[in-house]
């Protein structure tokens, strides 16, 4: 295995613990949320950050380190990726800085954190689309 794989497998498995946890928190989480309870919301996210924004972080690093290995120059889909990756940092940490702890005081925040959820795992999963346009060489 040369570097290269070896980059893409770490990055493969990183991105699969970013984007199936955010899957699951808007399929099972997003019907709690709109039933107003938050309990098990709140449980899975203090056990998922810890893994969940690492995982995001070092998935851009191998991302990054690929396209260094791998090509040299950055195709289009990695400028979108980058930009993406941008606005999802941008939201964790308003997640983590605004609406978590306003959630947790008791607020009613549900529809936005309902809407940051879902646009957080479109972003999610439009970097898997992406980075398959990266990988096979499909034009953007």
């Amino acid at each position: 295995m040369d570097v290269y794989q070896l980059l893409q497998a770490l990055h493969v498995l990183l991105a699969t613990v970013w984007v199936g946890g955010h899957i699951i928190l808007l399929m099972a989480y997003g019907a709690e949320l709109k039933r107003g309870t938050t309990n098990s919301l709140l449980d899975f996210e203090r056990r998922y950050e810890k893994i969940g924004l690492p995982s995001l972080i070092f998935a851009a690093a191998t991302g990054v380190a690929m396209l260094y290995v791998g090509w040299g120059k950055w195709p289009m889909a990695a400028h979108i990726k980058m930009g993406l990756f941008v606005i999802l940092i941008l939201m964790a940490l308003h997640a983590q800085l605004r609406l978590i702890p306003r959630l947790k005081r008791g607020e009613d925040v549900g529809g936005l954190l309902l809407l940051h959820m879902a646009a957080v795992t479109a972003i999610s999963i439009a970097f898997v689309v992406l980075g398959a346009a990266i990988r096979f060489g499909m034009p953007l």
